[in-house]
């Protein structure tokens, strides 16, 4: 079978869910067509594959009647509504938003009455809701708004309204920290430059009245990593982020510790590109972490290839082997199952380039097919740009000089077609090309100058990919000759 809309939300459902969904459909106000229950219930005999033909399928509901797919395409078309209306259920239905609704209705008959009693139930399990975040904001202005709308006293109605604007504030100001991180990340991965001039003016206001927003926690979570974004902040303001953030972990929904740690990611890989090294090794200690406490933003047991290859990398720049084997042990068949394969080539490459199997790492590096890795060229990107910069390495550990100025023609070649890839970060990688070729040159002709000249260079060399290898390699080279 084809799947389409309603089969392709209907393959998430948990058994509870298809449980209320078979109840859902039963309801006589809500589904007067008897046809598509006898549609779901044969479809949830294959559930989530759905391994049943249309021609199956349509002799099951229609008995001998002559095939027509139409009748199929309506009734699925009839699935799909009442599939896409009982999510809208049972998104009301979870949240505060069903309490809401019910009150506006309420007002809008004149049932005051029955308006405040609902009210002092809305506002009692609001605050239960331990963590300020959006949805306590949106609870607390709701109710400061209707009182102000119930009440004809002007002095109560003042109070209310300003508790109601402070709440304001405190949800406008969240939502656009939160939301200005999606920029900053969109930055990192390719060439494109936003205005931040808004944020920075509202950090400023955050910062002005550090006292009146120091109780919440949420809001204070993201103001310190912004601070330590732009330069502001320091090491220790990062660490109490961070330390708010596991303080009220527990408190925290899904969505937000997501968020945080793609925040705390976004930070960390900035300050990076400040050669401030001290985040590199935080920022491996926070992806595990992620990992760890199963925080992440896509199905269940499988890891997201961005996500996957931003641990690795930084496991593989910190050289520590033994956690980047584990790593590659507990989940490179945690990812997508069509790139399994490749993913650990990929990762066994940059593993045995660690280990100083050179040549293996190579082959391996040879080996990966992209095209197999995201839908689009953009999307691999980083990854071939990743397997480039190693085979690089590989090339010149193993002394092989002419593939190796081969392997720079087309690897300069693929930095400079790239019209995505920040030009920072190319820069960056073609500035390595030319010290690795350098460096090639020395190894096979040694001269003492120029070999105390290449390193001085790089020593004042702040924007080149792989400074610290290329530094290992030039020392290494001295160190061989001078003993001579």
């Amino acid at each position: 079978m084809k799947k389409n809309r309603a089969i392709e939300i209907i393959s998430t459902f948990s058994a509870k869910e298809l449980k209320q969904f078979e109840e859902f459909l039963n309801s006589p106000f809500l589904n007067k067509n008897r046809k598509v229950v006898q549609l779901f219930d044969i479809l949830k005999e294959s559930h989530p594959n759905y391994d049943i033909s249309d021609a199956n399928l349509f002799g099951r509901i229609f008995g001998n009647a002559s095939y027509r797919k139409s009748y199929l395409r309506n009734l699925f078309s009839d699935l799909n509504i009442l599939v896409e209306e009982f999510l809208l259920s049972l998104h009301v239905t979870s949240k505060s938003d069903k309490s809401k609704f019910v009150i506006e209705e309420l007002i809008s008959r004149g049932l005051y009455d029955l308006v405040v009693k609902k009210m002092k139930i809305l506002e009692r399990n609001a605050g239960r809701h331990i963590m300020k975040d959006q949805e306590y904001y949106a609870n607390m202005i709701f109710i400061s708004d209707t009182k102000d709308l119930m009440n004809t006293d002007r002095s109560l109605s003042d109070r209310y309204t300003s508790i109601s604007i402070k709440r304001k504030i405190c949800l406008s100001l969240l939502n656009l920290m939160e939301s200005y991180f999606q920029f900053a990340l969109e930055e990192q991965r390719i060439k494109i430059s936003h205005d931040f001039g808004f944020l920075k003016l509202s950090l400023s206001y955050i910062n002005s009245r550090r006292n009146e927003f120091k109780g919440e926690p949420l809001l204070m979570i993201y103001y310190h990593l912004w601070s330590v974004y732009f330069g502001d902040g320091t090491v220790a303001e990062f660490v109490k982020a961070r330390k708010i953030f596991n303080n009220h972990f527990m408190n925290l929904s899904n969505f937000d510790r997501k968020n945080i740690y793609s925040a705390m990611q976004t930070v960390c890989l900035k300050r990076i590109d400040a050669n401030e090294e001290s985040y590199r090794k935080m920022l491996s200690d926070i992806l595990l972490e992620l990992l760890s406490r199963s925080v992440t933003s896509h199905k269940k047991n499988l890891i997201d290839l961005n996500l996957y290859r931003n641990v690795l990398i930084s496991i593989y720049k910190l050289k520590d082997t033994k956690r980047l084997k584990k790593f590659i042990d507990n989940y490179a068949g945690s990812v997508k199952q069509e790139s399994r394969n490749d993913i650990n080539t990929y990762s066994e490459a940059h593993l045995s380039f660690l280990e100083g199997n050179f040549q293996m790492s190579l082959e391996l590096c040879n080996k990966v097919n992209f095209n197999r890795f995201f839908m689009s060229t953009n999307e691999n990107l980083y990854f071939k740009n990743d397997v480039r910069m190693l085979a690089l390495k590989a090339l010149y550990e193993l002394s092989h000089f002419e593939m190796l100025l081969n392997h720079t023609d087309t690897y300069r070649h693929f930095l400079r077609n790239s019209k995505v890839m920040k030009d920072a970060q190319k820069l960056k990688s073609l500035k390595c090309i030319e010290f690795t070729k350098s460096l090639a040159r020395l190894k096979s002709s040694f001269d003492d100058y120029e070999s105390h000249r290449l390193l001085e260079n790089l020593k004042q060399e702040m924007n080149v990919s792989e400074k610290e290898w290329l530094l290992e390699k030039g020392k290494e080279l001295r160190h061989k000759y001078s003993n001579k």
